[in-house]
């Protein structure tokens, strides 16, 4: 029976390491360097992500090349326009998620496209409020034609930006919303400032890694067990023979 246990486990092993999309590289790392769209621009330095950009279709994203008076003033509460600045001396580009927004969507060009989403890197805009620390949360939700994939809880902080990372089976659209900042020493919800900016974004198409929609880790485990029953039935015949 152990070696049953262990040949099964070798195959839900197996099985994980080919739904790895990292295990077989084609990882997309977006930024925002070329983003600026001529077409819909919002004000100098500062546009609409256009379709398109990184092989995605964008909806409420936009991107910041300079800060700019206008930008400055805009952000100039809770120290974040000097700490955009700082970022863009970094960076040159920064994807900006504004409180303008109840979501922020990307997703794959063509429904049969689907991608594995990798993660991003980014930072809450606002340090304070009142003279308190605050931190920043949401929800990043993927979907596959419509249904639920994943859904994570993400905080965000002022500072270096984070990388935020995702684990789910394959996605054609992935949505940021729900976004509140909250007070670091009671968590109360703080009502302004929930916005903030990711410097890449990673993803790995499906067809980088096979070519198909690949089932989701559980159902790899899955076909370990089922390799575990297909091992004992032949070898309980085998011994009724």
């Amino acid at each position: 029976m152990r070696n049953v246990l262990q040949i099964g486990v070798a195959v839900g092993v197996a099985a994980l390491l080919a739904l790895a999309p990292n295990a077989h590289g084609g990882t997309i790392t977006v930024d925002f360097l070329d983003a600026y769209d001529d077409d819909n621009p919002i004000w100098r330095g500062f546009s609409f992500v256009p379709d398109g950009h990184g092989g995605l279709n964008w909806e409420g994203y936009r991107a910041i090349y300079e800060v700019t008076p206008t930008v400055y003033n805009m952000l100039l509460e809770h120290d974040a326009a000097v700490f955009v600045n700082d970022l863009l001396t970094e960076h040159q580009a920064l994807g900006f998620l504004w409180r303008n927004e109840d979501s922020y969507t990307f997703t794959a060009p063509e429904p049969d496209e689907p991608f594995y989403f990798e993660g991003f890197d980014a930072s809450g805009l606002y340090s304070e409020a009142n003279g308190r620390e605050l931190y920043l949360q949401g929800h990043v939700t993927g979907y596959l034609g419509g249904e639920l994939v994943g859904q994570d809880l993400i905080t965000l902080s002022y500072g270096p930006p984070a990388a935020q990372s995702f684990n789910w089976g394959p996605v054609d659209e992935v949505v940021i919303s729900d976004l509140s900042n909250h007070y670091v020493d009671t968590h109360d919800s703080f009502s302004g400032g929930e916005q903030f900016v990711m410097t890449e974004l990673r993803y790995t198409p499906v067809s980088a890694v096979g070519g198909d929609v690949i089932p989701e880790p559980a159902t790899a485990l899955l076909l370990g067990v089922g390799a575990i029953g297909i091992v004992a039935r032949r070898m309980r015949m085998g011994r009724n023979a």
